[in-house]
C-alpha cells in the first residue's frame, strides 16, 4: 500500500537509510512465492534482498545478516521509524560497553508502538537458533528479552515526549488512520523525525492545528 506515492516498504527503506551508523540496509522476506512482489520491488528500486523461511524469522535475520557483528531489527509495519533513531538506539548499545549484547527503545521507553528498534550482537542472536521453542524463532529477538540476567541489555529512553499511542501499520485499520498522517508530515517534510512525530496530538492531528 503506499504511503505518499510509493509502497510502504520503500518509505521505511528510505527512512532508514538515513542512519549513518549502517554499513548495510537488507530487506529480509520470505522464499513465498506470495513474497516475490516484495524482491521485485526491492530489484526495481536498487534495494539488497534475502528470501528465508516464512516461519523461522530468527533464522531469515541471520542468514540476511551475514557475517555481521551487530544486526538493527526493523519490521515492516513500522514505517514512521527514521534513521536518527536508529542511530541513537545503535549507539546506546556501543555505550553500554562490550558485555551488552542487546539494545531496544521497546518496553517503557517512552516511545510509542510502532517506533521500535531492536540492536543485537550477532553471538547473541544465533544462540537462539539452538532453541526448540517457536515464540525464540518466530520473534527472533524473544530469548534475549526474556533472560535479562543472561544477556546484558540496555532500554533506549525518549528525551522527547509523545501523545500518540501507536505508529504501527499492521492492519487495514491501522493503515486507514494513518496514511493521512504519514502523508501530511512526509509533505512537510520527506526528511520528517522524531520532534516532528511529537507535533501529534493524542486523536493525531496536529498540534499546530493543521
Amino acid at each position: 500500500m503506499p504511503l505518499a506515492g510509493a509502497p510502504m516498504l520503500h518509505r521505511l527503506v528510505e527512512r532508514a537509510s538515513r542512519a549513518t551508523c549502517l554499513d548495510t540496509l537488507i530487506v529480509a522476506t520470505t522464499s513465498e512465492v506470495k513474497d516475490d512482489p516484495v524482491q521485485e520491488m526491492c530489484l526495481a528500486r536498487g534495494y539488497n534482498c534475502y528470501r528465508g523461511s516464512e516461519d523461522d524469522v530468527l533464522a531469515r535475520m541471520i542468514g540476511a545478516a551475514g557475517q555481521s557483528d551487530i544486526v538493527v531489527r526493523l519490521t515492516g509495519d513500522n514505517p514512521f521509524v527514521d534513521g536518527s533513531l536508529i542511530d541513537r538506539v545503535v549507539q546506546g548499545l556501543l555505550d553500554a560497553g562490550p558485555d551488552c549484547v542487546y539494545a531496544s527503545n521497546i518496553q517503557q521507553s517512552g516511545y510509542p508502538y510502532g517506533l521500535y528498534v531492536e540492536v543485537a550482537r550477532m553471538d547473541a542472536l544465533e544462540r537462539g537458533l539452538e532453541s526448540s521453542d517457536p515464540n525464540d524463532h518466530e520473534h527472533v529477538t524473544w530469548h534475549i528479552r526474556q533472560a535479562p540476567d543472561t544477556y546484558t541489555q540496555v532500554t533506549i529512553v525518549s528525551d522527547i515526549v509523545f501523545a500518540v499511542p501507536s505508529l504501527t501499520i499492521d492492519t487495514p485499520e491501522d493503515y486507514q488512520l494513518l496514511a493521512p498522517v504519514f502523508d501530511k508530515l512526509y509533505n512537510r517534510n520527506p526528511a520528517f523525525g522524531m520532534s516532528d512525530i511529537a507535533g501529534l496530538n493524542a486523536d493525531y492531528t496536529f498540534i499546530t492545528g493543521e
